[in-house]
């Protein structure tokens, strides 16, 4: 039997606008932000009260860093979205997948970034490169 690995590899989602996205996707980043902004909000009080009766929490002044960077990305692609134009693509989000490597394959190409383009929650194509 022939020896074989697999190894991660990443592919990007990237979805076709629609007029049909730009409205469920706008939707979509507006209710997030707005759910983020008051978990913020109740992480600050909790960080305001604990001041006065325990010692600072760096893990919650660290989380509540990394909600408000969420934020201002969610805040980041939502601007994004309002400028493109039907046709584009709007990359969604990453995800990990395994890809098969045996003797004589050629890395390079094995491993090369790849796109899935989405149009109405159905694969379109593939984009190499």
């Amino acid at each position: 039997m022939e020896k074989m690995i697999l190894v991660k590899k990443q592919a990007l989602i990237k979805s076709v606008v629609t007029e049909d996205f730009k409205t469920k996707k706008a939707a979509e980043l507006q209710k997030s932000i707005v759910n983020n902004e008051k978990n913020l909000h109740k992480l600050q009080d909790h960080i305001k009260n604990n001041l006065y009766t325990k010692a600072r929490d760096p893990r919650l002044e660290e989380e509540m860093k990394k909600m408000a960077a969420i934020n201002l990305v969610m805040k980041q692609q939502l601007d994004r979205l309002k400028d493109m134009k039907i046709g584009d693509y709007f990359t969604e989000n990453a995800i990990e997948g395994f890809v098969s490597l045996k003797k004589g394959d050629n890395v390079k190409d094995a491993l090369k970034s790849i796109s899935i383009i989405v149009k109405d929650d159905k694969v379109l194509d593939f984009e190499e490169g």
